[in-house]
């Protein structure tokens, strides 16, 4: 499987509307928005890490989860 770049993952977040949430935690796509300079690093590692299975163990989350299918739907 391919690798996800930092840009569809930024194109992914931003696609989100504002208004949704990804999941039941109710974070929604403005949240991402606002907090992408804090959280960008880590969350491109979670995506990459999915993508790529480096760990049998790695745990989604529901937001994880949600810009995954965002990502996968996005670029398809």
């Amino acid at each position: 499987m391919r690798s996800v770049s930092k840009e569809e993952v930024k194109t992914s977040v931003f696609f989100i509307g504002s208004d949704k949430a990804a999941g039941p935690d109710g974070f929604n796509g403005h949240f991402f928005k606002a907090a992408w300079n804090i959280i960008k690093d880590d969350l491109v590692i979670s995506v990459q890490r999915l993508f790529l299975l480096e760990s049998a163990a790695y745990t989604i989350c529901a937001d994880e989860y949600a810009i995954f299918l965002g990502l996968y739907s996005y670029s398809a």
